[in-house]
C-alpha cells in the first residue's frame, strides 16, 4: 500500500513538472511589470486607449468599500497617476466598470444603487460629477465611442437593455430606445455602433446605431 501510494505521488509530480514546464514555455513575455502603489484588493480591470496613451479602470476597495479608480498609462509602460484617480464616490459602492474614448476624455461607467457615468480628462482630471442613467434597477453598463460620441447600453430589470448616447458636451444624454432580452455588448467604428443581445428564447440579435 506504501508503495502504491508512494508511485502515485511520483506520478503526480511528474504530471504537474510537466505542466507547468509546458504552459511556462508556452507563455510570451511582454514587459517586465510595473507596480503601482494601492492599499487593499482591486479586482475587475478594464482598459480604452486614445491611441496613444491608454486609460485602465477598476474596483478598488482601498476605503472599505468598492470604488471605481483608474491610471493613466503611457505608450512606452509608465503609471502616470500612481496613487489612482477616484471616478465613483467614495461612500457608495460601485461595481461593473466600462470605460472609452470620446473625442477628448474617456467616459467610465459602472453600476451600483444605480448606473452612472463620468468624464475623466486626457491629463487625468475628473470632469465634472458622476451623472446617474437608465433606472433604479439598471446594472452592467457597456460603453463604447464613435467619433465624439459614446453609446452606453445597460440592462435594466423588466425593461430589458436601454441605450443612449452621450454627446462631447456635457451634460447631454439622449435615450435611443430599448431591446428585450438578456446578456449584450456594444461595439463602435468610427461612422456608427453595434448593438449585439440575445432574445427570448435564445436568439442572437444584432442592431446598428447611429451615433446621431
Amino acid at each position: 500500500m506504501h508503495k502504491l501510494q508512494g508511485s502515485a505521488w511520483r506520478s503526480l509530480i511528474t504530471l504537474a513538472v510537466f505542466f507547468s514546464a509546458t504552459f511556462a514555455w508556452c507563455e510570451t513575455p511582454l514587459s517586465d511589470p510595473l507596480f503601482a502603489r494601492g492599499a487593499g484588493w482591486q479586482t475587475t480591470p478594464v482598459a480604452a486607449s486614445n491611441g496613444r496613451d491608454f486609460l485602465l479602470v477598476w474596483i478598488d476597495a482601498r476605503s472599505g468599500a468598492e470604488a471605481i479608480y483608474a491610471t493613466r498609462v503611457a505608450a512606452d509602460g509608465s503609471v502616470l497617476d500612481p496613487e489612482g484617480i477616484l471616478v465613483s464616490a467614495p461612500d457608495q459602492r460601485a461595481f461593473e466598470p466600462s470605460v472609452a474614448w470620446v473625442g477628448n476624455s474617456w467616459i467610465v461607467a459602472w453600476s451600483g444603487d444605480r448606473c452612472q457615468f463620468r468624464r475623466i480628462a486626457a491629463d487625468g482630471r475628473p470632469d465634472g460629477s458622476a451623472q446617474a442613467i437608465f433606472g433604479g434597477s439598471c446594472r452592467s453598463p457597456r460603453v463604447a465611442a464613435s467619433g465624439e460620441t459614446a453609446i452606453i447600453a445597460a440592462y435594466e430589470a423588466y425593461v430589458g437593455v436601454q441605450v443612449a448616447t452621450i454627446e462631447n458636451t456635457w451634460p447631454a444624454v439622449r435615450p435611443l430606445g430599448k431591446v428585450l432580452g438578456g446578456p449584450f455588448d456594444v461595439a463602435c467604428s468610427r461612422s456608427d455602433c453595434v448593438l449585439a443581445w440575445l432574445s427570448y428564447p435564445r436568439k442572437l440579435m444584432a442592431r446598428r446605431i447611429g451615433p446621431r
